[in-house]
């Protein structure tokens, strides 16, 4: 029932109201937003006609590398932007017609990438959220950071494995830019090394250092593997590598960029919030001896995110949901003023 209502009043508002904004040829234009992509299957089952529906890009294959289109050549080529398969990549094909499109159907956590990293999506008059209780909790996932030893010993094999069939020069060269975290050793095999479990995680001033060290060798990485992709798919340093070979190493490569990204774009969006949000630390320990291998970072709240995105996405704002609690509470987790709300409840039928 609420999406129908959703898509209704998106409709209306399209045929009947002049935007607030010169847009989409003068046409009110509306973003249908949730925060499940079974929904938005059903938006573009029921109401494909009329709107565009567009998820993230792990939903879509690459053309190239035959893997998820997140982990594309384009997403960790230093030329990526400039690719000519973008102009029948699905994703890419989903994300235009998105954008042509005065009726959007996407889901929280794009917008939330969109806003930090590719600003492709221009505000618009209206922001519909069906599934509206699910926000704080979307919000407040994305900008938590997780951080285990464990992970670093995951980034180390990957790394690992994509040198094995560079030139000692070219490890050399690329590998050993960072910081003193990076093993100086002349093994060909340098790794991070971060110790986690010796980390005072109630020293708010050492966690902000473990973090900003962190960033720097991830962002050191990310140049690191841009030039190995590059390297690969030029036929640079690949020696006699098989095309199989090849394959699998720049989609391993590739995989692993969007992850060191990930991760950077978390620490480097804690830096921003930590000025204006208060933070907790808590510890991660093992199942088994419950021995701390790493922390998990999360702000208290995320009232300046929220206020962020509804300001940034739409002009008027929507909200549905069946199984919102109280609206007090609701609109003081959120950020949201209650003078500029009207609140709508409609018993179950």
């Amino acid at each position: 029932g609420k999406s129908i209502i959703g898509y209704s009043v998106a409709r209306w508002c399209q045929d009947n109201l002049l935007p607030t904004a010169n847009e989409f040829n003068g046409k009110y234009s509306t973003f249908l937003l949730t925060s499940k992509n079974l929904l938005l299957d059903q938006y573009d089952k029921d109401f494909h006609k009329h709107l565009a529906v567009v998820k993230g890009r792990v939903n879509y294959q690459c053309l190239l590398n035959k893997g998820p289109s997140s982990e594309g050549l384009c997403t960790s080529r230093r030329d990526g932007s400039e690719m000519s398969c973008k102009a029948t990549c699905p994703y890419y094909v989903a994300l235009r017609k998105a954008q042509e499109s005065p009726i959007m159907s996407t889901n929280l956590h794009l917008l939330l990438v969109d806003n930090d990293v590719a600003h492709r999506f221009r505000k618009r008059s209206l922001l519909s959220i069906d599934e509206c209780h699910d926000v704080e909790a979307v919000l407040m996932d994305y900008r938590s950071i997780t951080f285990t030893e464990e992970s670093v010993k995951d980034i180390n094999d990957v790394k690992n494995q994509l040198m094995k069939r560079t030139t000692a020069k070219h490890r050399n060269r690329v590998f050993y830019k960072a910081s003193d975290s990076y093993s100086k050793s002349p093994s060909s095999k340098p790794n991070l090394i971060y110790n986690v479990s010796s980390l005072d995680l109630s020293d708010k001033v050492a966690v902000d250092k473990f973090l900003e060290t962190l960033r720097k060798d991830i962002s050191a990485m990310k140049s690191a593997i841009q030039g190995q992709i590059s390297a690969i798919t030029d036929g640079e340093y690949c020696g006699n590598m098989t095309e199989a070979a090849r394959d699998e190493d720049i989609k391993e490569a590739s995989k692993f960029y969007k992850r060191i990204s990930d991760l950077c774009c978390k620490i480097t969006n804690y830096n921003k919030d930590k000025k204006d949000t208060e933070w907790v630390v808590e510890e991660h320990k093992t199942n088994k001896n419950k021995q701390v291998t790493g922390f998990e970072l999360k702000p208290l709240h995320v009232r300046t995110l929220a206020k962020n995105i509804f300001t940034q996405f739409g002009n008027k704002i929507i909200m549905m949901s069946a199984t919102v609690g109280g609206i007090d509470m609701f609109c003081e987790n959120l950020g949201i003023s209650k003078d500029d709300v009207e609140y709508i409840e409609v018993p179950s039928t």
